[in-house]
């Protein structure tokens, strides 16, 4: 922070580049220390994993930018081929439009009840070759070693650029839509005819209430939430735990506070509200099991102060899925 301090008193343009908790963890403290990022041309080149579209507009607000189809690049790569495909303006667009029209977010990601939005991004499939087979992504790539239906175990699947502009014309208005989102964003050129693959990311991040899958970009989705967003890092960890009388399962939830935000039980019950609220929202089949059980399946939040826990370590990506507890805890 201090570099870019100083270096904002003679270059209006800056690159942040890295991990995008991190990068929110920069842009939050920089306003804190009086960085003046309005002042400035701020862009984001970003990797490690996803993020919602929640989170680039929140980003975008505090370093004042409007250009977010162009000012946001995020890498989907892996160690073993390098990167492997990255965020186009195209890519960002109809991402936003899947995001903002449920017609076209079915028709992008059939079959998905969780309400988690994939990274979407384009790719070269001369370079990199994607098949999708069992809702798993392999890829073929010259890299070191040449890799050959090479499967990392990342859940996702591929959509040609063509069908993308068609499925977003479901609806009626998609293309309506997405010639103004193309225009907004100052996007006149012609888009690269490149197909495109949607990750969500490991197949096993997840964590099981009563039989239900509960997934991290439901709660990175809460947390973004307008009136939760400024007293949180962003980083939490999760998992189901019983409770030593009843046995019955619940979600746990440990959330990292913002600089100088104490934990409070009114912060407690105002962050579980809102993962209630967004739960419902996102995830049909939470919807559904809130309808039939009710405050049982309220999560409990456990909060912490910034750079008090372990489990946040900066110095390595962030684990969302705590690791199940053998421990009962209390009623």
């Amino acid at each position: 922070l201090r570099v870019i301090s100083g270096l904002a008193k003679y270059h209006k343009q800056v690159i942040l580049a890295g991990y995008a908790p991190f990068i929110k963890d920069i842009v939050d403290e920089g306003a804190e220390r009086g960085i003046a990022w309005d002042h400035m041309r701020v862009r984001f080149l970003l990797a490690g994993e996803g993020f919602n579209e929640s989170w680039r507009d929140y980003v975008a607000e505090l370093v004042a930018q409007q250009n977010l189809a162009i000012d946001f690049i995020n890498i989907y790569g892996t160690a073993d081929a390098s990167i492997v495909g990255h965020e186009t303006p195209m890519s960002v667009v109809l991402r936003r439009l899947a995001w903002s029209n449920p017609t076209v977010f079915s028709s992008f990601f059939p079959g998905e009840r969780g309400g988690r939005l994939p990274t979407l991004v384009q790719y070269y499939p001369t370079l990199k070759y994607f098949e999708s087979v069992d809702e798993e992504l392999l890829f073929t790539a010259t890299a070191g070693i040449p890799l050959v239906r090479y499967n990392i175990h990342d859940h996702g699947g591929i959509i040609s650029l063509g069908n993308a502009i068609a499925m977003a014309g479901v609806g009626g208005k998609g293309k309506d839509e997405l010639a103004n989102l193309l225009h907004s964003f100052g996007f006149v050129k012609k888009p690269w005819n490149l197909p495109l693959v949607y990750v969500y990311g490991k197949s096993d991040l997840t964590v099981t209430l009563y039989g239900l899958n509960i997934y991290p970009e439901n709660i990175k989705t809460a947390l973004e939430d307008p009136q939760i967003r400024r007293i949180v890092t962003g980083r939490f960890t999760f998992s189901t735990e019983h409770r030593r009388r009843s046995q019955d399962q619940y979600l746990l939830v440990n959330i990292e506070l913002a600089e100088n935000i104490r934990p409070s039980l009114t912060l407690r019950r105002h962050i579980g509200d809102a993962l209630i609220r967004t739960l419902r929202h996102v995830n049909a089949e939470y919807g559904k099991l809130y309808s039939s059980i009710g405050s049982r399946t309220r999560p409990t939040v456990k909060l912490f102060r910034r750079g008090t826990s372990e489990q946040f370590s900066r110095g390595i990506k962030q684990r969302w899925v705590q690791k199940k507890s053998n421990k009962y805890q209390p009623n």
